[in-house]
């Protein structure tokens, strides 16, 4: 019953992702790398 539910869910949230935006993180972050840059996260 949990996986279900927690499937249902994702598939609900990821109906909602922006397709267009994602694509542009992936080709900013895959340049980054071409270019040999670093990419530093904090939290």
């Amino acid at each position: 019953m949990y996986t279900s539910q927690y499937l249902d869910e994702v598939r609900e949230i990821a109906a909602r992702l922006d397709r267009r935006e994602i694509d542009r993180l992936v080709e900013s972050l895959a340049e980054l790398r071409r270019r040999g840059g670093r990419l530093f996260i904090l939290g």
